[in-house]
């Protein structure tokens, strides 16, 4: 069976969860500071955001890696979607309540590119 680029594109997508997931849950020192949260909270609170983060990204890739069908697949980039809007909801309201713009950028380009990928995908597999 011959995939297409799209399809290439989901799995890509899957495995880059998948990575950001066991990264975050692996190293959260390394990532905290990567994503300029280390000074915003101790750092035993901003590893543990990530490791939640990351496992929930982990998740997410696994579900999406290992869906068989359209509509398992449909469900898995639905629930990122929707994980990942929440993501960039949350991310303006700390910008409102003091985080820095610098990580408040970085982690909304994050998320709307993972909503903005996996809305894409959606669509696809719905045509």
């Amino acid at each position: 069976m011959t995939m297409t680029v799209d399809q290439y594109l989901l799995y890509a997508f899957a495995a880059s969860r998948i990575a950001l997931g066991a990264y975050s849950c692996i190293v959260p020192d390394v990532a905290t500071k990567s994503l300029g949260i280390e000074k915003a909270t101790t750092a035993e609170e901003g590893e543990l955001v990530v490791r939640l983060y990351g496992a929930r990204d982990l998740a997410l890739g696994w579900i999406l890696f290992v869906a068989k069908d359209n509509y398992s697949k449909e469900l898995a980039l639905q629930a990122g979607v929707i994980a990942d809007g929440l993501d960039i909801m949350s991310i303006l309201i700390g910008r409102k309540n003091g985080i820095k713009k610098e990580t408040a950028g970085l982690l909304a380009g994050v998320a709307a590119a993972a909503t903005g990928l996996g809305a894409y995908l959606l669509y696809q597999l719905k045509k």
